[in-house]
């Protein structure tokens, strides 16, 4: 059993740094804790980065599985602008991965995470994040808003944020 921590004051970075290092024994050597978007992440981070004498080997970047994708393509448009970082590794690590299954008529989580939101507004982030990487006036890519690379999302990926949309209600991101 884990004691609760006073996390009033700490960012997310900083909650799962001590769960890093409390679970593994590992610490990390720089953590960025001003973001509030994955931009604010990445921009954030480099600047961070740019404070130290040599650019990193690697570097690991955390967020829960649904915007991994999205932070990863938000490292790629910032190093375009940064050619300092275009050797360091990326090291994506989702925080945790919800599943959600149709059982009784809807659908549930398999196991939710502690603290998970309820499974409809998982599902419009969800179908949201698919909008926001798909390559489009919509999307957040070069097409559109500018501010990730370009992401290839998959036939089957579309067909079945087609049937997300249509199942959760949104046409366009939540």
């Amino acid at each position: 059993m884990c004691p609760k921590p006073d996390v009033s004051a700490v960012s997310e970075a900083e909650m799962l740094s001590a769960l890093l290092a409390q679970r593994t024994g590992r610490h990390v050597d720089l953590l960025e804790t001003k973001s509030t978007n994955c931009g604010n992440n990445i921009g954030y981070l480099l600047d961070l980065l740019d404070g130290e004498p040599c650019a990193p080997s690697r570097v690991v970047l955390c967020q829960d599985a649904t915007m991994q994708r999205r932070m990863d393509a938000t490292w790629k448009r910032h190093v375009q602008e940064r050619p300092r970082y275009a050797n360091t590794a990326v090291v994506n690590w989702a925080a945790f991965k919800a599943q959600v299954a149709w059982r009784d008529g809807s659908l549930v989580y398999e196991r939710a995470p502690r603290g998970m939101w309820d499974v409809e507004h998982f599902l419009r982030l969800l179908s949201g994040e698919v909008t926001r990487l798909t390559d489009d006036e919509h999307g957040y890519g070069p097409c559109g808003a500018g501010f990730i690379v370009h992401v290839d999302v998959p036939a089957d990926i579309q067909e079945a944020h087609k049937v997300l949309r249509a199942f959760v209600g949104t046409e366009r991101r939540s």
